[in-house]
């Protein structure tokens, strides 16, 4: 008589432990893609395109290395997520010059408000690993997008992650695990 009453509890609880895996599967925030690169590591929500691009600067052509996923998951409210770099000659900017660094950042965030011809919404001073960054949002398409950007100065590098919404989403969780998955090594 006691088998009885066991064996059936026994597959009840079988049974929810295999709806919580199948739920922990089918949550797309649980499925991002890891990637490492030589000095960083981050999660994206699916497999992601690289793209080298020069950028003409005072200091002469720095190249841009991309990493972007264009979203076409169903249940992301999120468009595109970025995460860039550039190395500057060590002589022109580096993390140990205090001095230079807040304007250095503070014109990486002019620069994306002039390409974007938006409106900044917020932002705030930020720091990994006792690193400076800025984290800033802005909108433009007549403030239907918002372009949510991080970026850190790490040493000679300059780091950019950056998520495109849409202003009603702009809080939302796929943005947050993204940027909360950038780490330095």
């Amino acid at each position: 008589m006691k088998y009885q009453l066991i064996l059936p509890f026994f597959l009840i609880l079988s049974f929810w432990k295999l709806d919580l895996i199948n739920a922990q599967e089918n949550d797309p925030l649980q499925n991002w893609l890891f990637l490492e690169g030589d000095e960083f590591v981050f999660n994206v929500p699916d497999t992601p395109s690289y793209q080298v691009q020069p950028l003409i600067t005072d200091l002469g052509t720095i190249d841009f290395n991309m990493c972007y996923v264009e979203s076409k998951l169903n249940a992301d409210p999120n468009q595109l997520y970025t995460l860039g770099f550039s190395d500057y000659p060590a002589n022109s900017i580096h993390s140990d010059s205090t001095d230079k660094v807040d304007a250095f950042l503070q014109s990486s965030l002019e620069g994306a408000l002039q390409n974007l011809k938006g409106k900044l919404i917020s932002k705030k001073e930020i720091t990994m690993n006792a690193y400076k960054g800025l984290d800033f949002e802005i909108s433009f398409q007549e403030e239907a997008i918002v372009d949510h950007f991080q970026t850190y100065l790490v040493k000679n590098r300059l780091y950019v992650l950056q998520v495109i919404t849409l202003a009603t989403e702009k809080d939302n969780d796929w943005l947050e695990k993204f940027f909360s998955s950038f780490h330095l090594k």
